[in-house]
């Protein structure tokens, strides 16, 4: 009698032990996992908004030296790709400025050179285009090899 107890209490103690090694394990299967879905979305709007950014600068440049005629493109599309443009520096200020909580520090490093090189005024607005193109660019570059480094891409 006293075995047969002893043996429903071990298997009570077991079973429970068990189950919560297995809900511990769960749960930080379940938490890596939406950070990582965090960072991978933090990373892809960063990109997107660069990437804007670049197409926003290389427009600008090609209406500034007269490849395109910037009475082409309609005043309304012409606002919308502007607004775009100032959504894609929004988006970057705001992971520049609390992204540390998502992205790693030498991300937050990029969009702060991104920042300081693509914010340099000049009295050539030629080269404040090419400036800020560069940046994005640069900063493109560096941060999608350094996002599949962060998100263990291979």
């Amino acid at each position: 009698m006293e075995n047969t107890i002893l043996s429903i209490f071990t298997g009570i103690v077991i079973a429970f032990f068990s189950s919560w090694i297995t809900v511990k394990l769960a749960l930080k299967k379940f938490r890596e996992e939406k950070l990582w879905e965090r960072k991978f979305d933090a990373y892809t709007k960063i990109i997107e908004s660069l990437y804007h950014v670049k197409q926003q600068m290389a427009d600008e440049e090609s209406y500034l030296i007269g490849e395109k005629d910037p009475n082409s493109i309609p005043d309304d599309e012409y606002k919308r790709l502007l607004s775009r443009y100032r959504i894609s520096r929004e988006e970057i200020a705001k992971f520049k400025d609390f992204g540390a909580l998502i992205i790693s520090e030498k991300a937050i490093s990029m969009l702060d050179k991104y920042y300081k090189d693509s914010s340099e005024k000049t009295d050539d607005p030629y080269s404040e285009i090419d400036n800020a193109w560069q940046a994005a660019n640069s900063c493109l570059q560096g941060l999608i090899p350094l996002a599949k480094e962060d998100l263990k891409y291979t």
